[in-house]
């Protein structure tokens, strides 16, 4: 194998608050992981051999760099299935000796460069602030009741450590002292809201902890993971601004490319709707208005100067001849993924190859006109369902 361990794989367990996205692909012995596992092998087989070492220690690595290299690896694949021919990390001589994440050259004799972003949509403090929920949530697992699994409601990010042994210590005691057969009727009669709670607030966040009877058949039984739901986000993060931001760093390249120049972009975390993509590229939309003696006249919707397309100035990066935008694509869900081609008004160099087969933003008459197209589903012979099924 070229990425995963030659091991023996028996765990059927969910992946733990603490396992990286890796470490739970390469050990679990989930028939779904192993279908993801054969997916990224055989595309690694068809990716440049030179290349292999430096992106299979990216997707060996933590998560954002593991999907980071994921998502080259699956426009790898793409540009292959579209029938192109594909240069990894070629030297563009052009702008400057730069090197480009790909150069596609495709059936019918049409070349295109490519770059990847990945938009985690969270800041390195929001990372840190998971990093320690995660590792307060894994600690928690170790708490175990034979009668009761817990649900837990977050507000907040904590900002420091959480005394995780303090908590599950308290916990182990409340749930000693309920019984689960008259909590299971409390909560069939009244529901979850009457069900006793437990609140913690420290380190700037508020956790909210809540027995969940096991069933008959269960108790007795003590697994591995004792919290069976979690409410809420610890910190919800527009991901508008990363988008922008990501376009800004490929988009600033030197602009004097030889070849139409795709930026393709993957947000994670909050999905970006056609809204928020259109506010992105082309500014946030805003009411423009007159007021007169009968009152407000001409009224319409425009947009502020202030996208990744366009400035106060007028067009801008029309070097980027389009932007593939993708929302949420893993190892585990790009099948059923969102993915859109947004074309460049004003591109220097149109772009008019393979990528069109995907739903589109075209510009006609000064307007964006919305096309359908194959999925990502599609494209790469899966089932919508995969890897369930």
């Amino acid at each position: 194998m070229l990425l995963f361990d030659e091991i023996t794989r028996d765990d059927m367990t969910p992946c733990g608050y603490a396992q990286s996205a890796f470490e739970y692909l390469n050990v679990s012995g989930r028939p779904e992981a192993q279908r993801v596992r054969d997916a990224l092998e055989d595309w690694l087989r068809r990716y440049p051999e030179n290349e292999r070492h430096e992106l299979c220690g990216r997707l060996r690595s933590d998560d954002i760099h593991h999907l980071a290299a994921f998502f080259e690896l699956l426009l790898h694949e793409l540009l292959l299935r579209l029938g192109c021919d594909v240069e990894v990390h070629p030297t563009v001589h052009a702008a400057g000796q730069e090197h480009l994440d790909f150069r596609a050259n495709a059936p019918g004799g049409d070349s295109f460069y490519m770059e990847a972003v990945l938009v985690a949509g969270q800041s390195a403090r929001d990372a840190a602030a998971r990093s320690r929920m995660n590792d307060f949530l894994c600690a928690l697992n170790q708490l175990r009741s034979p009668d009761f699994f817990i649900g837990i409601e977050i507000a907040g990010a904590p900002d420091k450590p959480l005394p995780a042994s303090n908590i599950r210590a308290e916990l182990a005691e409340h749930l000693q002292g309920l019984n689960p057969d008259e909590i299971m009727l409390r909560a069939l009669g009244e529901g979850f809201d009457a069900l006793p709670q437990w609140s913690y607030e420290c380190h700037g966040c508020r956790i909210t902890f809540f027995p969940i009877p096991k069933a008959p058949e269960q108790r007795g039984e003590v697994g591995d993971r004792i919290i069976a739901l979690e409410i809420g986000e610890m910190h919800v993060v527009g991901s508008s601004e990363y988008v922008k931001e990501g376009i800004k760093r490929k988009g600033g390249r030197r602009s004097d490319f030889d070849l139409p120049y795709v930026i393709a972009v993957n947000v994670l975390g909050d999905s970006a709707d056609r809204d928020d993509v259109m506010e992105v590229l082309f500014g946030e939309e805003q009411w423009e208005y007159r007021m007169t003696d009968s009152g407000l006249q001409g009224v319409r919707m425009t947009r502020a100067p202030s996208g990744a397309f366009r400035n106060q100035s007028g067009p801008r990066r029309t070097h980027v001849s389009a932007v593939l935008l993708t929302n949420g694509v893993t190892p585990w869900t790009f099948p059923t993924a969102g993915v859109r081609l947004y074309h460049h008004p004003r591109a220097q160099k149109r772009y008019e190859s393979v990528l069109t087969c995907l739903p589109q933003a075209v510009p006609r008459d000064n307007v964006l006109e919305f096309v359908g197209g194959q999925s990502f589903s599609e494209v790469f012979s899966m089932a919508p369902l995969w890897p369930e099924i």
